[in-house]
């Protein structure tokens, strides 16, 4: 070892990285890591080159199990295929004791973890009156571990539809402090505007569901960029990708998604031919990346098996060099989807193509917008994440 830390460049060589250097990733805003544990579940708070314990007496790693457990079958019945008898009152009272599941689960990450946090680190966050995702919002990350990783901790608020986290914050995740600070100093943003793309779509895939929202994605992209390069269909095949993704500042990807709950390594994206799973994008990124958009289901959702921070395909596609991450926790609405995609792509907006650096205010607009439009269906909204600087 000392004769590895003598040679340049490798002074540091498996040594834990210094307090200082991680508490450079908080700018900006704080950064909140939740501990859970049998004996006690705390927040720690690093803002100003500093942390702050917030202790969490009310949240429990029993009572967490049991949440996550129920809040996962609820969401299952949800958005999972429309069963035959969907008309039928007994589907209904399922489908409506799923949805109460969802409403109880946000309320208590607000009561446990949320509020007290909030309080204690920005008490003086922005109003719910603020209307553009610019006009001051502070903003603020949540880097969970353990099952936590599994719930929505952005859209945490109260049952009696009362200010949330939404409303107070700009929320972002986070895998750990370093990949923060990483994803802050790996490459220099580009340039604004971003002008050229890679849009990812399968229309059609083999034993799923059909996503005829595809095609409309790809025209929210264009629309807004002036050079799109598309891989739709039978051409966008793993290798296809993997070879494209270094060559682009901005990937769009419109597909299925699935998390392995047990093996984190292997979620994937179903494409053309086969899966592009998590382990494919642990390689040396290529150019500077600015923006991946992954429009497919649990793009964003952590493992059960990882106590200490999230794998999943969007901390992947940070670790091929992309700074700014849009995923889902959980299966999401293709219909929905072409909406929210249409606002978070006129959120980035500028003169020439986009602005991936506004990634995180345009979609916390684009999600308050949705759920003003269907309140109190926190299961079709509260889905949508941000990961990134």
């Amino acid at each position: 070892m000392a004769e590895i830390r003598d040679r340049p460049g490798f002074a540091d060589f498996l040594r834990p990285p210094p307090f200082a250097a991680l508490a450079g990733a908080a700018v900006g805003g704080p950064v909140v890591l939740v501990n859970v544990a049998a004996r006690r579940c705390d927040a720690l708070v690093v803002a100003d080159g500093r942390v702050e314990l917030v202790p969490l007496p009310e949240l429990t790693l029993a009572e967490l199990v049991d949440r996550t457990a129920g809040f996962l079958t609820a969401i299952a019945v949800l958005t999972g295929p429309a069963a035959p008898d969907a008309s039928e009152p007994q589907t209904q009272r399922r489908r409506a004791a799923a949805r109460a599941e969802v409403g109880r689960t946000v309320d208590w990450l607000w009561r446990v973890v949320a509020a007290p946090v909030l309080e204690a680190a920005l008490p003086e966050a922005a109003p719910s009156g603020a209307a553009q995702p610019d006009a001051g919002w502070p903003r603020l990350w949540w880097c969970p571990t353990g099952l936590l990783t599994l719930l929505p901790l952005h859209a945490a608020g109260p049952l009696d539809g009362g200010d949330g986290v939404l409303d107070r914050v700009v929320p972002s995740y986070t895998a750990s402090l370093r990949a923060l600070a990483h994803a802050r100093r790996g490459a220099p943003p580009r340039p604004e505007p971003v002008d050229s793309a890679l849009v990812v779509g399968m229309p059609q895939t083999p034993g799923l569901a059909d996503l005829p929202g595809v095609g409309r994605e790809e025209e929210i992209v264009r629309r807004h960029v002036p050079r799109v390069r598309s891989l739709l269909g039978p051409s966008a095949t793993p290798a296809a990708v993997l070879a494209a993704l270094p060559d682009q500042p901005v990937v769009h990807l419109s597909c299925h998604g699935t998390q392995d709950l047990r093996a984190p390594a292997w979620g994937r994206l179903a494409l053309a031919g086969g899966a592009l799973h998590v382990r494919d994008l642990w390689r040396s990124a290529g150019n500077p990346a600015a923006l991946a958009v992954l429009s497919a289901c649990e793009t964003v959702r952590g493992g059960a098996a990882l106590p200490d921070e999230a794998l999943t395909l969007g901390t992947a596609f940070q670790l091929a060099g992309f700074r700014q991450v849009i995923g889902a926790l959980w299966s999401i609405s293709d219909a929905l989807t072409v909406r929210l995609c249409a606002d978070v792509y006129d959120g980035l907006a500028v003169p020439g193509g986009i602005a991936p650096d506004r990634a995180a205010a345009a979609l916390h607009q684009a999600v308050r917008q949705l759920r003003a439009a269907l309140p109190g269906l926190p299961d079709v909204w509260a889905g949508y994440a941000h990961l990134g600087p």
